[in-house]
């Protein structure tokens, strides 16, 4: 779609806001990107090249003092992540509506998970649609981990790895992550450690927000439920597993000051 036409859908968008909220949003300017610039994620929970589809930047009007000293707020939708989530014109004229609201929200001080009870975000939009990795790699190993029943794409550097399947904790989509295959007796020992990155993975905050996962383990899939291992006695004799089944781990956590989370799996009741 051109970018003349995106911005006119995301103009109808705000000119559906009923008066009495439009009236609120004079010191907002509303901008159309390509994808969201590197310099915007700071302080955010998502990465470079995710599918953040939009950003809300400025002082909600719940925490305002001194409104006249305020510089303009301002709200980016992101077109190309927002076209790569709609399955066709109609769908990403109704994505661009939901996302001007969802941002608009934030202006008002409603935070997304009084968004997600509002049934703002999730519900007929991208939830339950799957959203393959930016990072091409990734998708190119689930689509071939699971195009082939598992019997191909099953290593990375020569080590097994597992398919997790989760739930984004802000568009409520599926994610699919590969992951070195940690096993302890019928469970799975997840590594956050996105190769020794400050941050942690993406993935760590969906499992926090909903720990219901599904591991698939070449042909094999599992409904299984996750939780963080806090007790250092436990955690560390998991940690030592996932060294011993990929050794990089420990290399990972000494290029980094955060403490790696480890996570286990466990078969749903």
């Amino acid at each position: 779609m051109e970018k003349s036409d995106f911005e006119r859908f995301v103009l109808d968008a705000v000119a559906r806001i009923p008066e009495e909220l439009r009236v609120y949003l004079d010191n907002v300017d509303i901008l159309v990107e390509d994808l969201v610039d590197p310099d915007q994620l700071a302080g955010h929970l998502i990465e470079e090249g995710d599918y953040l589809l939009g950003l809300y930047e400025g002082v909600p009007l719940t925490e305002r003092h001194e409104y006249s000293m305020l510089l303009p707020d301002k709200i980016t939708l992101f077109q190309k992540a927002i076209e790569e989530v709609s399955s066709d014109n109609d769908d990403l004229i109704d994505q661009i509506r939901q996302t001007v609201i969802h941002e608009i929200a934030h202006h008002f001080g409603i935070s997304d998970d009084r968004l997600e009870e509002l049934g703002a975000i999730k519900g007929n939009d991208i939830m339950d649609k799957y959203l393959p990795s930016p990072a091409q790699w990734v998708a190119d190993q689930v689509e071939l981990y699971e195009g082939s029943n598992g019997t191909e794409g099953t290593t990375l550097r020569g080590f097994p790895v597992i398919i997790v399947t989760n739930r984004g904790r802000k568009t409520g989509a599926i994610r699919k992550t590969p992951l070195m295959r940690v096993v302890d007796g019928d469970s799975y020992v997840l590594i956050a450690s996105l190769g020794g990155s400050p941050n942690h993975p993406l993935w760590y905050h969906n499992i926090k927000s909903d720990p219901n996962i599904q591991i698939r383990d070449q042909s094999e899939i599992f409904e299984m439920k996750a939780r963080e291992i806090d007790d250092p006695t436990e955690k560390q004799r998991l940690w030592n597993l996932a060294v011993d089944a990929y050794p990089l781990y420990k290399e990972y956590q000494e290029r980094t000051d955060r403490v790696i989370p480890v996570l286990l799996a466990e078969l749903s009741e």
